[in-house]
């Protein structure tokens, strides 16, 4: 009587159950994609953006991407591997140059306070308020090279 009791119990320890880390799995699917034809993607681009700020349906892998984006916010990717830090930095320096509006509205929704301001941009290697937007564009092309 005991020993089914006990195979029972052990059975429920035996396997643990697996939990889905969405930003372990959005940052695994960002390595798979072609960054370059999303971030080019104008409609895509929109889609992610009304997404992320709650005004627009999500698909699985935007879903993903949004529960990712206050981990980032508030490491600068600090537990991304070096492969996602590239990936990380070149989705952030495109929406910093490329779609500032979108990137001041992400901005206000994962940082209102500006908490973490300083170190994403010195992740995206800028020096925040120095430099004009042409001056940093070409700073973008000189650290796209060096990559």
């Amino acid at each position: 009587m005991l020993l089914p009791l006990i195979l029972i119990l052990l059975s429920g320890c035996a396997a643990p159950q697996k939990t889905r880390d969405p930003a372990k799995r959005a940052l695994y699917r960002l390595e798979k994609i072609d960054v370059d034809n999303m971030l080019n993607n104008n409609r895509i681009m929109t889609n992610y953006v009304k997404c992320f700020v709650g005004k627009g349906a999500c698909s699985p892998e935007a879903r993903d991407f949004r529960k990712l984006i206050p981990k980032l916010t508030a490491t600068a990717c600090g537990d991304c591997t070096p492969n996602q830090k590239k990936i990380i930095k070149k989705i952030f320096l495109f929406m910093y140059f490329e779609r500032s509006s979108d990137w001041k509205v992400l901005q206000e929704r994962y940082d209102p306070n500006r908490k973490f301001e300083a170190k994403v941009c010195e992740f995206m290697g800028i020096e925040k308020d120095k430099k004009t937007v042409s001056e940093m564009s070409t700073n973008v092309t000189k650290t796209e090279e060096k990559t």
